[in-house]
């Protein structure tokens, strides 16, 4: 038995024809199908940029709040310090004020024994 070959004229033209325009139809519609399809992810994309930058003002925003309440805590701790600071030296200079001559005399006189003492190379 051999085997028969059909000739390109023994090939059915309708059926041929049929197919390639099926063939070429599927290629639009492919064609469109990719289209649609970076449409689509260009979509996303744009959403995704902007949610990006949404969430990135939103954590800018927060920092930014975070910043000013330590700022603040910052500041009210130097003045509570500066308060105390000068409430101290208010209170030591009333202390000091409040020593009378005999005392501020014998301490004067202390003093100068220990620096006499000291730069003579002994205690008095």
């Amino acid at each position: 038995m051999t085997g028969k070959r059909k000739t390109t004229d023994e090939l059915d033209q309708p059926t041929t024809r049929g197919k390639l325009v099926r063939l070429l139809q599927t290629e639009g519609e492919l064609d469109e199908m990719l289209r649609e399809a970076r449409r689509e992810a260009e979509s996303i994309v744009a959403a995704a940029r902007a949610d990006g930058e949404e969430r990135l003002e939103r954590c800018e925003k927060e920092l930014e709040g975070i910043q000013r309440g330590v700022r603040q805590r910052v500041e009210q701790e130097r003045d509570e310090a500066i308060a105390s600071i000068r409430l101290e030296a208010r209170q030591q200079t009333q202390k000091l004020n409040e020593l009378d001559e005999g005392a501020v005399a014998e301490l004067a006189k202390y003093v100068i024994e220990r620096l006499l003492g000291d730069s003579a190379g002994g205690e008095p």
